[in-house]
């Protein structure tokens, strides 16, 4: 795991700016609901019918924000995982390079090289896919438990103590 945090930090500022649009992203999925209760509470129920449409206009605006930022998420832990996919498999191939031709003689170089190959590919979907899942994960946990506190405590112990032993 050393090996590959030292191949995640050489890219820590694309690895900042995803997480950071991830964050971003994840706000806004908080905010939506919020926005939604104002449109039924304050719109609908009480007849306010006027802020019905800044507040679609700003369901837009955040939606199109969403967009941006989640293209750049994806598109920036995809390239890290690439980046440490390309310099794993070159140090790898350097490596190999580097062992005397009697190991060779004693190796199916044909598995060896498929083993190598499918074990990359593993850290690069793992980078790329399984990383970017559980920050986000554990970030709509945090932020979503945040929200239930400061909406109702006792509610919120209730779940989290229903949902503990189901986790």
């Amino acid at each position: 795991m050393k090996r590959i945090l030292k191949y995640l930090l050489k890219e820590k500022k694309s690895l900042i700016i995803g997480t950071m649009s991830m964050i971003l992203i994840i706000s806004i999925d908080q905010i939506t609901p919020m926005l939604q209760k104002e449109i039924v509470d304050s719109g609908i129920i009480e007849g306010k019918y006027s802020i019905i449409l800044p507040i679609l206009f700003i369901f837009l605006a955040l939606t199109l924000i969403k967009a941006i930022l989640g293209y750049l998420k994806e598109y920036l832990y995809d390239y890290i995982g690439a980046k440490v996919h390309f310099d794993l498999r070159t140090e790898l191939f350097s490596h190999i390079q580097s062992f005397e031709f009697e190991y060779f003689d004693n190796t199916n170089t044909g598995e060896l090289m498929s083993r190598i190959g499918e074990d990359i590919e593993n850290i690069w979907q793992t980078i790329g896919f399984g990383l970017r899942l559980f920050v986000e994960n554990i970030l709509y946990f945090t932020f979503s438990t945040i929200i239930l506190f400061y909406l109702n405590w006792k509610l919120t112990l209730i779940c989290l103590v229903i949902l503990a032993p189901i986790e």
